[in-house]
């Protein structure tokens, strides 16, 4: 079976788990309902909201008022004084309003739930870089894994709350630009993020963080200036948004007032993962002003470095981690794991591991060096 045939097989196998979980997990979101096993107090107020949100023939008020706290520490009930007044900023209710509006059927809201959670399985199915013969299989399984994962049928399930929205729209606005997706695709998963909660606006900025990050073309001035914008347009549309509704502050209730309060042993382990990621940078930094890594100790063949590692041989700790005359044999698995840890030499001269294997798949199936792969 050729790539493209496994591509189509293993998306077919990711297509069939999503739609599997889909339809049992409307199966069980209409058993949950007419058992009545919903929240008695969120789950009316998000149903009587998609009810009555474009439609004025029921009524502009709610029978129910839940209380709350927001992420600024701003305290109030929700639907206070009219339909429209909310204690938490969540715009895709409307579009909860607009389905019910349209069709009159709850299950049509748990399924735009649903969709939306499953969202990221199929988007790393069709996606995922296919550069290796394992590569499909993995995508197929991370796919399959996080459908099937135990809480997903809950999770969708969950009284029609947005806030279990946040996840997976958060996961698709990091694996477009992991997947290096085209700026607006980007964009447009980045502004659907703000449609959950207004938690989105702290997520916002690792997001945007992460978009800089990741350009390596030379075109970060019109990625910064993207995000920047709209991460600025949802700042000021949920302050004015929160000018409007007047609430009161209770800071002590505020999630931002308890990840202050984090204890000792907290930012020790913050710290330790900070340092620890500052002393692996200055070790490849270090090696890559070694001389020799410079005369091209990484490249493939009986020298040292990933090729070797490859081929399962790991450096002993008295010769240190360029000579593998003595090493010691490794499994498969762990030998990835460690060629990813280690990775090439950081130096113009280094041959990277991929490239080295391309290379050694050539020799043994006697191809041209341009045959397939880069060379």
């Amino acid at each position: 079976m050729n790539r493209t045939s496994r591509t189509g097989a293993a998306r077919g196998v990711v297509g069939v788990v999503v739609f599997v979980v889909l339809a049992f997990s409307l199966f069980y979101c209409s058993l949950k309902r007419d058992l009545l096993g919903y929240h008695t107090r969120d789950f009316v107020f998000y149903a009587q909201f998609a009810a009555k949100g474009f439609d004025r023939s029921l009524g502009a008020d709610l029978t129910l008022n839940p209380e709350g706290n927001n992420l600024f520490g701003m305290h109030g009930f929700e639907g206070e004084g009219g339909l429209h007044r909310s204690v938490h900023f969540e715009p895709v209710k409307y579009l909860y309003a607009a389905a019910y509006r349209l069709t009159g059927s709850l299950l049509v809201l748990f399924l735009i739930t649903g969709l939306i959670l499953l969202l990221p399985a199929a988007y790393v199915a069709v996606h995922h870089r296919r550069d290796g013969p394992g590569d499909v299989g993995f995508a197929a399984l991370a796919a399959c894994l996080y459908a099937l994962w135990p809480s997903m049928v809950p999770a969708i399930a969950y009284d029609l709350r947005p806030f279990a929205l946040l996840a997976p729209l958060y996961a698709m606005a990091v694996l477009s630009i992991q997947y290096r997706r085209p700026l607006a695709e980007r964009l447009l998963w980045f502004n659907l993020m703000f449609l959950a909660r207004e938690e989105a606006l702290v997520l916002g900025i690792f997001v945007w963080a992460f978009a800089l990050r990741m350009e390596r073309d030379g075109d970060r001035g019109r990625v910064n200036l993207g995000y920047g914008i709209t991460w600025a347009a949802w700042a000021a549309a949920t302050a004015a948004f929160y000018w409007w509704m007047r609430l009161d502050f209770a800071f002590e209730n505020s999630p931002l007032t308890l990840a202050a309060r984090l204890s000792v042993a907290d930012l020790a382990v913050l710290a330790a993962v900070v340092l620890g990621r500052g002393v692996g940078r200055m070790g490849v930094q270090a090696r890559a002003r070694d001389p020799a890594c410079r005369k091209g100790s990484c490249a493939p063949g009986p020298g040292p470095g990933p090729a070797r590692l490859s081929a399962g041989r790991l450096p002993s700790k008295r010769q240190g981690p360029d000579h593998l005359d003595q090493g010691i044999s490794v499994p498969r698995a762990i030998r990835r794991v460690l060629c990813r840890a280690v990775g090439p030499c950081p130096c113009p001269l280094g041959t990277s591991d991929r490239q080295a294997g391309a290379k050694d798949l050539r020799r043994r199936a006697g191809l041209a060096p341009g045959s397939f792969g880069r060379g």
